[in-house]
């Protein structure tokens, strides 16, 4: 799961309570936070830490984390 701190429509703490739930059903889930001030637009404005973020996660999994 990744969040952008600065998301007003999905803020991290909905995020953050995604992945605990996921953990108590023993689901492999992971979480990041993006620091930004773009808002709800960061997804379109930080594509570059973005795309390493998951691209990462792709090539390793959820044990880079």
């Amino acid at each position: 799961m990744i969040s952008f701190s600065s998301d007003w429509l999905f803020p991290s703490y909905q995020s953050k309570e995604i992945v605990t739930a996921l953990r108590q059903v023993h689901a492999d889930a992971i979480y990041t936070e993006i620091q930004t001030d773009f808002g709800h637009d960061a997804f379109l404005l930080e594509a570059e830490q973005l795309g390493r973020l998951i691209s990462n996660f792709l090539a390793h999994g959820a044990n880079s984390a």
